[in-house]
């Protein structure tokens, strides 16, 4: 392509090369200007796909313009189409809204290919749309529901199903934390041994997690029914049967962990079940374990127990009962329950119900121990009723509430994993949405095919991430919420110190030769003095074991600045600001 050709003012001819712009979206010089017409109509375009990125912010802002200066005002005004009212920085329409033209730049050309890339503060939702418009995948970090609902919903009307950003509600100091934490190789806990009760974050909350799926019966058969099994079929070894039988869906977690542990004694084992295509828990147990599968045509779970109970009589086999309904499976979680030493700050307790046994042993050992926690059992599956009318305390209808999953029992979620731990999807995953702030999560189990990802999740390195990319906030000129988790509200001591620790954090989960890419203006005090924001960052990230890389001014459109301009340098002598600055940042 020929290059046009231009003069300057001597007669100079300039030359101007056209592939600049279509390279690299806008010319990689150290001034971006966002008022020049190709910017603007990259931003016009982006806008067109229906991002509204102030959506889901209050209406009004808790304040931090007014008590600054005017300076301050006059550019919130200006730039966010806000009005300061009542003399007490109360803002009329609070709709700060990223540019989404720079975020194309910036992702196109610090992030790779269909890179990870993080936000620790996320607010709106233009960085989640645009870098998962491009092909990048977002996660984002938010402390506001009301901002990460809204985002989501956005994200929903935008882009496909399989294709939405990640907002994560929270307080980044923690989730980062949580994220940035190596993990370490877990061991599987054998029988004599009590499984752990982990702490894990839950929005801005923290929930805690009673591993019972990290329990390890032979050939590897794991969680709590696990444990049940193994003692049935231990004894009936002793006792001299021959082999095994028991009753199960075609999805049936517990054919498989009989199966193994069947064939770790040397007995013969006989699975019966409904006809019909065999899930890959049976498959498994078969071709790997040696299980015989008897299906049956009349496929209710009464007639298929009746049939495993009479072959059983017939063949001298031991009968595992369905759902490990016995008394075994009862005693052996309450024993969990009574040397778990359960947190004292537990608000409640919630289990998925199938057969009801493991809550009758949860609910028995809470009556051993004196403790009056709430139980929230999660139905999945036939009634457990007249189970735990048999099997759990009396009185199991005043201390525990049962409600019903969602979804039907042949529904598999897809949260998984959720917080490094691998979830039953028939099962535990269906209890998720019904975890509360301060509740004690017991997980017991996650069927064979897939509970290995457990110990998998928990070995993988921490989070890592391409690319960092956020607009953080400017100290308390914008005041987001009083919560106490939002940094924005902070006495400016107090911000920094937070402000640094999150960009510790968020630097410990970027990969090596990765880019952090931070837009950040300066912002004055209440003398009217600059706080130095910009040399705050640079230093909290060169802590960090970042090295300061590039450095770009982002010129804003003029807007009201040709009018504010005037009065404000004569009234006070400074300089209208009508930039922001671009700071990127290299992790060796």
């Amino acid at each position: 392509m020929e290059k046009q050709l231009d003069y300057d003012l001597f007669g100079n001819v300039v030359q101007r090369d056209p592939l600049l712009r279509e390279r690299f979206g806008e010319p990689p010089f150290t001034i971006l200007d966002a008022k020049g017409g190709n910017w603007q109509a990259r931003k016009r375009l982006w806008k067109a796909l229906g991002i509204e990125s102030e959506v889901g912010r209050n209406a009004q802002l808790l304040g931090g313009g007014k008590g600054n200066n005017e300076e301050q005002d006059a550019a919130l005004t200006d730039k966010y189409g806000r009005k300061i009212t009542n003399g007490v920085g109360v803002f009329d329409n609070a709709t700060s809204i990223f540019d989404p033209s720079l975020c194309e730049l910036m992702y196109r050309w610090f992030a790779p290919e269909g890179g990870a890339i993080l936000d620790p503060y996320a607010g709106g939702s233009v960085r989640g749309i645009v870098a998962n418009y491009l092909g990048f995948k977002y996660t984002g970090i938010e402390v506001r529901e009301e901002q990460v609902l809204s985002n989501r919903k956005q994200g929903a009307e935008i882009l496909a199903a399989d294709n939405q950003p990640v907002w994560v509600l929270g307080d980044s100091n923690k989730v980062l934390e949580q994220w940035a934490t190596p993990r370490v190789a877990r061991k599987f806990y054998k029988e004599e041994e009590v499984t752990p009760i982990e702490r894990h974050p839950l929005g801005v909350g923290w929930v805690w997690v009673k591993r019972e799926d990290l329990y390890m019966a032979p050939n590897n058969a794991n969680d709590s029914k696990s444990r049940s099994a193994h003692h049935l079929i231990a004894k009936a070894k002793a006792d001299g049967f021959k082999g095994v039988t028991t009753a199960g869906s075609r999805l049936s977690p517990q054919i498989n962990i009989v199966a193994r542990i069947a064939k770790h004694y040397g007995m013969e084992f006989h699975a019966h079940c409904p006809t019909g295509a065999l899930g890959v828990e049976l498959v498994e147990a078969r071709d790997e374990f040696g299980a015989i599968v008897h299906q049956h045509v009349a496929g209710y779970n009464s007639v298929i127990q009746a049939r495993a109970r009479q072959w059983g009589e017939e063949q001298n086999m031991a009968v595992i009962p369905f759902g490990m309904v016995c008394g075994e499976a009862v005693e052996q979680t309450e024993a969990q329950v009574c040397q778990s030493n359960l947190p004292h700050e537990c608000k409640r307790i919630v289990v998925c119900v199938g057969s009801g046994m493991n809550l009758a042993g949860i609910l028995w050992g809470l009556e051993k121990l004196g403790r009056k926690i709430p139980v929230l059992g999660v139905r999945v599956g036939a009634d457990p009723t007249k189970v735990l009318d048999e099997f759990a305390p009396m009185d199991w209808r005043e201390r525990c509430e049962l409600v019903e999953a969602p979804e039907d029992y042949h529904t598999e979620v897809a949260n998984n994993p959720w917080e490094g731990v691998k979830l039953d999807p028939i099962y535990e995953g269906k209890c998720v949405p019904f975890l509360e702030d301060g509740d004690l999560f017991w997980v017991i189990g996650c069927r064979n095919t897939l509970a290995m990802g457990n110990v998998e999740q928990l070995e993988e390195a921490p989070r890592a991430f391409d690319m960092i990319m956020s607009c953080p906030p400017y100290g308390n000129l914008e005041v987001y919420s009083d919560m106490v988790e939002d940094i924005s509200n902070k006495p400016h001591a107090e911000f920094v110190r937070l402000y640094g620790e999150i960009i510790a954090k968020a630097g410990k989960l970027l990969k090596r030769g990765g880019y952090a890419v931070w837009v950040v203006s300066e912002f004055r005090d209440k003398q009217g003095y600059y706080v130095n924001f910009v040399g705050d960052t640079i230093t909290a990230f060169e802590r960090a074991g970042l090295r300061y890389y590039n450095s770009a001014v982002l010129l804003q459109p003029l807007g009201s600045a040709m009018l504010r301009a005037a009065r404000i340098f004569e009234a006070s002598q400074k300089l209208c600001k009508v930039h922001e600055q671009i700071l990127v940042f290299k992790k060796p």
